[in-house]
């Protein structure tokens, strides 16, 4: 069994490879697609930002993503995900698909910021089933979907992150360390993969 970790950031997967390692998993971590030749789970860890650094590298990341799923590979946060996490207007259109509230969004210059001063929740049970909604529709196995809490306390979402980083807190929250979850999953998914 192994798993490949396509990533920009190789420090931002190295507590998740240390962890699968030390539970005898073979991991490899590739910054380039062209190097991931071997059979296994392929776990796209590539951070959303990288499509405002250099586009052209993130297009052929969302092509190899979309030629694995077309051979039938097994691919986490794949293609559809993927392109979803860096486009903060299609993030829009998908939380209205799903049925959820977001606000009005339109392009704009980057570098603003659209709610200033406002915390992100970590976890609240009232939204579950619309997260889980959203995640299914953006095919995305793992990462964040971020939301505010309007002035009646009603979710309003604002974010799709694909390659979210875990808060500090988040263990407390959840009673559970997150790359330990995380690890476990990638190993279940791996399972009967050659």
């Amino acid at each position: 069994m192994s798993i490949l970790i396509l990533t920009d950031i190789p420090e931002w997967v190295r507590p998740l490879v240390d962890l699968l390692e030390s539970r005898g998993i073979k991991v490899q971590v590739a910054d380039d697609p062209e190097e991931i030749v071997a059979n296994g789970l392929i776990v796209n860890r590539v951070s959303s930002l990288l499509a405002e650094r250099d586009k052209a590298r993130a297009d052929r990341i969302t092509h190899s993503l979309r030629t694995w799923e077309a051979e039938g590979r097994s691919v986490i946060n794949g293609s559809l995900c993927f392109q979803t996490g860096y486009s903060k207007l299609d993030q829009a259109k998908l939380f209205t698909e799903c049925g959820v509230r977001t606000p009005q969004t339109y392009p704009a210059v980057p570098g603003g910021r659209a709610i200033h001063g406002q915390a992100v929740l970590l976890i609240a049970p009232k939204v579950a089933e619309s997260v889980k909604r959203i995640l299914r529709a953006a095919r995305m196995e793992f990462g964040a979907v971020e939301y505010l809490l309007d002035e009646k306390d009603n979710p309003v979402f604002i974010d799709l992150n694909p390659v979210s980083s875990f808060h500090p807190g988040a263990t407390a929250v959840h009673g559970r360390d997150p790359i330990d979850a995380t690890a476990s999953y990638l190993i279940h998914r791996s399972d009967g993969l050659k």
